[in-house]
């Protein structure tokens, strides 16, 4: 690692590269701050060489002093867990692609950094993923169009089965007022829509799994996966019995 200070007017500033092979790091901001992180990945090793040469000689003429390493003042220890950190990924030609931000600190445009509260399964761990009980992985979660149509189709057909639970005197009121709300839209919520998806599925043999994965389908791509997934806990606590419901 190469370390520079500068300590003209205004706040001192530090910049750091370092190389590992094709992978470029550079580390920038004020003395006292965790600063900036920006990483660029090259096609070879000689243009990553390349690169941190043109760097050097830029900040250089800018007034930066290269200092020693155990010498050159270091960022904030607290602050740099949580310093901003902007990945280019490498493109064929060696230029490197993502928001423009430059060396010195100033940003070209917004960075835009990774939800770190959504998990993305690499496609090449999906490789090793265990199969259970003959599941498979699926590549993405169902297409709106297609899997709200078919949910809405096994809807219509189980209208006249549903209608008579619904109708039934014996069945619960505040269950009977969800799904009614589910189904008309005026209230859409997961016990709704477990209770409009029960009373029309009931007389199903077994409980056809067709036609509860297409609900599914249809729920998640409608609503979301989360409500999709209380919609099903909901439905398990439910059932339709007697002949006179």
């Amino acid at each position: 690692m190469r370390c520079f200070e500068h300590r003209g007017a205004g706040s001192p500033k530090f910049w750091w590269v370092s190389r590992d092979g094709a992978v470029v790091t550079v580390r920038f901001g004020r003395v006292g701050t965790a600063g900036q992180t920006r990483v660029k990945e090259f096609a070879d090793e000689a243009a990553a060489i390349a690169h941190v040469e043109g760097l050097v000689s830029e900040k250089v003429k800018k007034g930066y002093m290269e200092m020693a390493a155990g010498a050159a003042a270091a960022p904030d220890a607290a602050a740099a867990v949580s310093g901003p950190v902007v990945w280019d990924p490498p493109v064929p030609d060696g230029r490197a692609g993502g928001p423009a931000v430059s060396d010195s600190g100033a940003a070209e445009g917004p960075v835009v950094l990774p939800d770190e509260n959504v998990l993305v399964l690499p496609a090449e761990w999906r490789r090793k993923v265990q199969r259970r009980r003959g599941g498979r992985v699926e590549g993405s979660l169902p297409r709106l169009a297609g899997a709200v149509a078919k949910a809405e189709a096994v809807m219509k057909a189980k209208s006249t089965e549903r209608a008579e639970v619904l109708a039934a005197p014996r069945s619960d009121g505040e269950l009977v007022a969800a799904a009614e709300g589910f189904l008309d839209g005026s209230r859409v919520t997961p016990l709704g829509a477990a209770a409009a998806v029960v009373a029309s599925t009931h007389a199903c043999e077994h409980r056809d799994f067709v036609q509860l994965a297409a609900l599914a389908d249809g729920w998640i791509a409608a609503h979301g996966l989360t409500f999709a997934t209380r919609g099903v806990a909901e439905a398990a606590g439910l059932d339709v019995r007697g002949q006179r419901y």
